[in-house]
């Protein structure tokens, strides 16, 4: 009996928890292509004219020992203002690099 209720009671926290994360994930907007020279307060400053910058977590890239365009996830304050911001930038560049080692060209779309 107590196993039953120690499963259940896991089961309970799993799910909630997986209900947060997914909560998460519809106020975090991916911005890709950024320059390597992009900060995390430049993001923030940028996107807070649409509502409020939660966290700016860059995901960083370890295959390549050289600058790259980057890529972060921002996280706003509810999924309306990430929706704002995805209407808004879809198909608009913001702070992206145009040329990185190799010489190739990079876009946002």
């Amino acid at each position: 009996m107590e196993t039953i209720k120690f499963k259940s009671r896991l089961d309970e926290v799993a799910r909630k928890a997986y209900a947060e994360f997914e909560e998460k994930v519809q106020r975090t907007v991916f911005l890709n292509n950024l320059s390597p020279t992009v900060t995390s307060a430049v993001i923030t400053k940028a996107l807070n004219q649409f509502g409020d910058v939660v966290s700016v977590e860059f995901i960083p890239n370890y295959t390549i020992p050289y600058p790259i365009p980057q890529c972060a996830l921002v996280e706003m304050k509810d999924p309306k203002q990430a929706g704002v911001v995805i209407a808004l930038m879809d198909g608009h560049p913001f702070m992206i690099d145009l040329q990185y080692p190799g010489g190739s060209l990079s876009s946002v779309g």
